[in-house]
């Protein structure tokens, strides 16, 4: 039985326990830029996607964290954990 969302469209090695590894979990859009907007443009925006919209299901036997593990990362499963990385203090000096 194949797991993968778009068995037809996706290599064996694309798939990996009902989810579909050709994802990225960061997106990007250009935004729309007025002729009057007052502030500098933002060129490209992101937004992050979590795992759990590229799976159908939740396949059997999937591997899981161990108790302390899954508390420190907010999920039992590794195939639905999603790093959450703030770009607010990126380029930012701190006054160590």
């Amino acid at each position: 039985m194949n797991y993968c969302p778009r068995p037809q469209q996706l290599s064996k090695s694309a798939c990996k326990g009902g989810i579909d590894l050709n994802f990225t979990q960061e997106k990007t859009y250009t935004p729309f830029i007025g002729p009057f907007d007052p502030c500098p443009p933002i060129l490209t925006k992101t937004f992050s996607t979590p795992p759990q919209l590229y799976m159908r299901f939740q396949p059997p036997n999937l591997p899981q964290f161990s108790p302390q593990e899954a508390l420190r990362h907010g999920t039992l499963w590794p195939a639905l954990y999603s790093p959450y990385e703030s770009r607010w203090g990126k380029g930012r000096q701190t006054n160590e």
